[in-house]
């Protein structure tokens, strides 16, 4: 019955997903991007090269709308749809951004909702994310207020900087401390510049693999460019080698969480029907277009 009137696009991005609801004059160009020859992903711009609009395509589906003030993100709406959630509704964050007088962000304040409203899934609320910046480049968040509690969490991250001002590494650490402790980010990654000071290799130094064995990411990204120092590809290469890798500790985990770590573990390490050997090469390219209201302004949506 959930069947009746759908369509293939529906499937792609849910129908409880906005289209696209920047006024046409506001947008100067759009990106896409695509993987292994499929379209995930496109984004609009507008003439200061600013996200208007972000939509992800796929079984699980998203899209994110930013507003400005005086050069400055104010506002972001989120809306995502799950692989496994009923159709015709999504999750709604909508995020305030507020700065100090360097115009550094230093809090985050999100309320939660669903589409339909009257949608009894227990999503609702909202908390605050508090911001500081320390002396040797680290961003410290706190969160409190309805959701989490202050001081139950963990969240820091690090960049790190080359004399051109060029990021060279990235430490993220994210640990739920209640009601166990719970890593949910732990990474290092690096970053390599070509000559001419444009991005040639990311790559992990250290990923923690989690209890569901899911990769921060492709352990090595090498960028192509076109003629305009625009990123038009990018390779990306997945590993099961764990040199770079580090496994939960399953020491104080009991069985019956322990069988479901174990076929995570199998399916990273050989795949099956649920997931995916973690052993790939993926090619994302990207195609540039300038925004034409004729034949952008309807949103071109893959099957």
């Amino acid at each position: 019955m959930l069947l009746a009137g759908c369509d293939n696009a529906d499937y792609s991005l849910d129908k409880s997903i906005p289209r696209l609801q920047s006024p046409g004059d506001s947008i100067a160009w759009i990106r896409t991007k695509w993987r292994n020859g499929l379209h995930i992903e496109t984004v609009f711009y507008d003439r200061q090269n600013r996200v208007l609009e972000s939509f992800n395509f796929g079984r699980s589906s998203r899209k994110v709308l930013n507003f400005y003030e005086k050069d400055m993100l104010v506002k972001s709406i989120s809306y995502w749809h799950g692989d496994s959630d009923e159709l015709n509704t999504a999750g709604v964050d909508t995020t305030w951004y507020e700065y100090d007088k360097n115009a550094r962000l230093v809090v985050e304040k999100h309320r939660h909702g669903f589409i339909p409203k009257n949608n009894n899934s227990g999503i609702g609320g909202g908390y605050t994310v508090a911001l500081r910046y320390t002396t040797t480049g680290d961003t410290v968040k706190t969160s409190g207020a309805n959701v989490i509690e202050p001081g139950n969490i963990t969240d820091i991250e690090r960049w790190e900087r080359d004399g051109k001002a060029r990021i060279t590494s990235h430490f993220k650490l994210y640990i739920l401390h209640k009601p166990q402790n719970d890593t949910t980010d732990f990474f290092t990654r690096k970053y390599a510049y070509d000559v001419d000071g444009k991005l040639k290799m990311a790559w992990f130094g250290h990923m923690y693999l989690k209890r569901y064995y899911s990769a921060a990411g492709p352990d090595t990204i090498w960028y192509s460019y076109d003629k305009q120092n625009r990123v038009v590809k990018e390779r990306h290469r997945y590993t099961t080698n764990m040199r770079n890798k580090q496994e939960i500790d399953t020491t104080q985990i009991p069985k019956p969480e322990m069988d479901y770590i174990r076929k995570c573990r199998k399916g990273f390490f050989e795949g099956d029907g649920y997931f995916p050997k973690n052993e790939k090469v993926d090619i994302i390219e990207y195609r540039y277009e300038q925004f034409d209201p004729q034949t952008h302004s309807n949103l071109n949506i893959p099957y």
